[in-house]
């Protein structure tokens, strides 16, 4: 059965009680397209922990069902479909009845904030609003409904190209791009809408080929925001060399860098041919005189500062399902899509909320490698915490020594001592039993995640959209603030 330890600490109202341990049963459920493309990967790692498996739970070829119940020996609830998992995997109104130690790879609202294209083009619109010019993302417009502003921008900038996006879409379909905006809107037919964005003209070029970055980014919570990165990645390459001022982009093959697209297109690649590793990127920046972990720290910035941007729409969300509902047991792997300009300034691009775990089966595939491993490191962040009781015993002793305040109704405004509240308090032990179990340190001396947000020293790219969004100061959420961090050092996390 579901192994659960850790006992609640004396006069912290039971805070610390939650460590899972993925010793129960999985229940998989999802689209048979999804489940026969990444079900196999994941079964692979959950077996290696020991999971037990049935017919009944795990079978991704055959036909699944919500779950209604949550009375079962579930530890793990596996969700791979497109949507936030009410269809297939466990249904929202049944969130809030989740069992301290089950787990769900699905966070409820992320889908419709970052995931569509839509969604995202709206946080776009509303992180750019505090810059005068673009920090990490570009500017976006729903068309037709924004024809206006887009025909206006377009007209300020004659000489920029156009990318065009379906809200839905997947795998680089249908996905164009054009010189003009009126070559654009006179391409449009139906009532359909869709997102266009401004086409980098300048990329970063590896060898002459167009180039993105597939990050892998585990959240496990949205709300205060916990970000890790995976220590590698996949560097994707368009299959065709790139063409400078090419009408209309050129070849979907110069333009596009999705592996699928480029896998299937004309070239016929290899996916060991269309993809690098980070290690292997950065080995590539080094040589060429880059600083590599200037770069990087760009690109942390940029993944922090998107994802923070949401944190304000999720809390609605939460609250639409239940008041107060937390959310806590919930985590989800992103496929977060990151561009470089030829100066190495990188912008978020995409976000994928349910990237592929398809292996390719060659023999020696670092494609292969990376995913196998990032399966078995999530299980380790999200199931193993290590450092459980000695996290616990460290608050106890702060809260004894009078290093800290803890309070269940609120924090006074001249406190003197820094103060948490419970949920605060719960917070900083889930960060410290993570931390433990699958936190490597970002020098990229080890494979495994590394936590990007909270960080112990924040960007300006950071506060800034704090600011901008109001995160913290409107949701109580200081943890997601420096001096988070100052209490994490001061509770020797």
């Amino acid at each position: 059965g579901v192994r659960v330890s850790g006992a609640p600490v004396d006069g912290l109202g039971g805070v610390l009680h939650v460590s899972p341990a993925l010793r129960g049963e999985v229940h998989m459920g999802g689209w048979s397209l999804l489940l026969n493309r990444d079900g196999g990967a994941y079964i692979k790692q959950l077996q290696k922990r020991g999971m037990k498996t049935t017919k009944g739970e795990v079978s991704f070829r055959g036909k699944t069902h919500p779950i209604r119940t949550l009375d079962h020996d579930v530890a793990l609830f596996v969700c791979l479909d497109t949507s936030d998992g009410d269809s297939t995997c466990v249904p929202r109104e049944r969130l809030a009845f989740l069992k301290p130690y089950q787990r769900i790879n699905r966070i409820h609202g992320i889908r419709n904030i970052f995931w569509r294209k839509d969604g995202f083009c709206k946080l776009c619109n509303n992180v750019l609003s505090g810059w005068a010019t673009a920090p990490f993302i570009m500017q976006c417009f729903i068309v037709p409904s924004q024809r206006d502003e887009l025909e206006a921008a377009g007209k300020a900038s004659p000489t920029q190209s156009w990318i065009l996006k379906p809200p839905l879409g997947a795998e680089g379909m249908g996905i164009k791009v054009y010189d003009t905006v009126r070559s654009l809107m006179s391409s449009l037919r139906g009532p359909s809408s869709y997102v266009v964005q401004p086409y980098l003209n300048n990329p970063f070029l590896i060898n002459g080929y167009k180039t993105d970055l597939r990050t892998y980014v585990l959240v496990t919570r949205l709300s205060p925001l916990v970000v890790y990165l995976y220590s590698e990645g996949l560097v994707r390459f368009a299959s065709s060399k790139y063409q400078s001022g090419a009408k209309n982009g050129g070849s979907r093959n110069q333009f596009l860098t999705n592996t699928f697209a480029n896998a299937n297109g004309e070239k016929g690649r290899t996916l060991n041919e269309l993809t690098w590793t980070f290690s292997k990127f950065r080995s590539y920046l080094a040589n060429e005189g880059h600083d590599v972990k200037e770069v990087f720290n760009r690109m942390h910035a940029a993944i922090r500062g998107t994802l923070l941007a949401g944190e304000g729409e999720y809390v609605k969300q939460l609250e639409e399902v239940e008041a107060g509902l937390e959310n806590s047991q919930s985590f989800q792997l992103l496929g977060v899509d990151v561009m470089f300009d030829d100066k190495l300034n990188p912008y978020v691009i995409e976000v994928n909320g349910n990237p592929s775990m398809k292996l390719s089966g060659d023999a020696g595939s670092d494609y292969d490698h990376t995913k196998s491993g990032m399966l078995h490191d999530i299980l380790s962040v999200v199931f193993d915490n290590r450092n459980e009781g000695a996290t616990a015993a460290t608050i106890e002793r702060a809260v004894d020594e009078g290093r800290v305040e803890v309070t269940s109704t609120g924090c006074p405004n001249a406190a003197k001592v820094p103060c948490l509240t419970e949920k605060e308090i719960f917070y900083l032990h889930q960060l410290a039993a993570e931390a433990g179990s699958g936190g490597v340190k970002p020098d990229y001396t080890e494979t495994g995640f590394y936590r990007i947000f909270p960080a112990q020293e924040e960007t300006e790219e950071v506060s800034k959209i704090s600011d901008i969004t109001g995160t913290c100061k409107k949701y109580k959420h200081r943890l997601c603030s420096q001096r988070g961090a100052q209490l994490a050092r001061l509770l020797s996390f």
